[in-house]
């Protein structure tokens, strides 16, 4: 049987014997590449498994990126633009996933949006406070103007002492009124409105301690020999009657708040020492950044309680040129206030005049005058040391009463003048 095989098959055509090994390959092949496409099919479905996997991944990744700019990232940027910090709407951290996508710039983009809109709105906001705050405060410096004219009148037609006593009080509390309705003006951006001569820097501080409360525990040293120039004069008056008042009201009653001079080549230092708590190193660098300019003040940013004090220093010694320094303990650990009043601010001491005027009219040139010429009448520190610091009702009402005695007795002078060489009537002068 065997023997007929290769006999059988040698009876086979050869043309049949290629076509069978020729489809035999063909299948061969086809098994192959059905092999092949199951594989690719197999890799793209793990690969769209993959990309699904991923995109669900990003899905939850920008989920989240959407959460955290609505709730961390846009109040992030409304609490900078509301401390006057500049914005940064790119400052996002995104996952690597999202890193350069089109939807980080979008996010972005709307952060961008936002924080311009935002300070917009600040920038609005602040112009409406300003401008509010500006017609109050005009409004109040006519009242005050009218009080002042009022205790004037009273000083004028009154001798007794105790009557004068009420108005010197009367008279302290007015100028105190004047002097924060001024400082709440320089914030809004207007002046003070007050025009004077060159003034000497001592009677310019004695003008700075005529209104604040505790007047009576200011203790000034020295009298530097120079003049603050007129353009200047209210302004630095006013600064330095909100340092005084600071170190005043935040040191006990029973101490002394220090005032003395030194004179430098490019200008001259005015240090005011307090024995207060002082301030913590964070205080301390808040009230230096105020003072030098480099945080904003905002009548709408104060906060509450509002403190009025520096960010009133702060716009007056921008505006007239001068530096204000906290950075240093006093002796007694409390603040010492520097106040550098540069050489392009000051002026020569002014002409000295009659000896016996001189001594009527010490430290008037700081103040206004009246419309007859004589300076206007409020409280005075002596030119030597104050006198001993009690904070006490009392004692500043013998201040007063002290100053209305000196008061009545120039009054009844001139009214006794008078009577003895009446004024011209109009009709005479023409």
């Amino acid at each position: 049987m065997s023997a007929l095989v290769p006999a059988v098959l040698g009876g086979v055509p050869t043309a049949a014997l290629g076509l069978m090994s020729a489809h035999a390959l063909r299948l061969r092949r086809a098994n192959r590449h059905a092999a092949d496409r199951h594989r690719l099919e197999l890799d793209r479905a793990a690969a769209l498994e993959r990309a699904l996997a991923d995109e669900e991944l990003r899905g939850r990744l920008r989920d989240e990126a959407i959460r955290r700019f609505a709730s961390s990232r846009l109040p992030e940027l409304l609490a900078a633009v509301w401390r006057g910090h500049p914005a940064e709407p790119a400052g996002t951290a995104y996952p690597a996933q999202l890193a350069g996508s089109d939807f980080t710039a979008v996010l972005d983009h709307l952060g961008g949006e936002f924080a311009r809109i935002v300070e917009d709105a600040a920038q609005r906001a602040e112009g409406a406070t300003k401008t509010t705050v500006l017609a109050l405060a005009r409004a109040l410096t006519a009242l005050v103007n009218e009080q002042q004219a009022a205790v004037d009148r009273l000083t004028n037609s009154h001798g007794d002492v105790a009557v004068l006593a009420d108005a010197m009080a009367i008279d302290h509390t007015v100028s105190q009124l004047s002097r924060r309705v001024q400082g709440i003006a320089v914030l809004t951006g207007a002046w003070p409105g007050l025009q004077r001569a060159d003034s000497p820097l001592l009677d310019v501080t004695r003008g700075a301690v005529s209104r604040i409360r505790d007047y009576q525990r200011i203790e000034i040293t020295g009298a530097p020999d120079v003049a603050v120039a007129s353009r200047c004069v209210e302004g630095v008056v006013i600064a330095l009657a909100e340092l005084l008042d600071n170190a005043a009201r935040h040191s006990h009653p029973e101490t002394r708040v220090r005032v003395w001079f030194d004179r430098g080549h490019h200008g001259t230092l005015v240090t005011v020492d307090d024995a207060g708590p002082g301030l913590g190193p964070e205080d301390r660098v808040a009230s230096q950044l105020v003072l030098s300019g480099q945080t904003a003040t905002w009548l709408t940013r104060l906060g509450n309680p509002v403190r009025l004090g520096l960010p009133i220093v702060a716009a007056l010694a921008d505006r007239y040129g001068f530096q204000v320094n906290v950075g240093q303990e006093s002796d007694a650990k409390g603040v010492r206030a520097v106040v550098f009043l540069p050489n392009t601010i000051l002026a020569p001491l002014p002409a000295p005049a009659g000896a016996g005027t001189q001594a009527a009219d010490a430290g008037a040139e700081a103040y206004p005058r009246r419309a007859d010429g004589l300076p206007q009448r409020t409280p005075r520190t002596p030119r030597t040391a104050s006198a001993p610091a009690t904070g006490s009702a009392d004692r500043a009402g013998a201040g007063h009463e002290d100053h209305a005695a000196t008061v009545s007795a120039v009054l009844r002078g001139r009214h006794a003048a008078r009577q003895q060489f009446p004024e011209p009537t109009t009709t005479e002068r023409t």
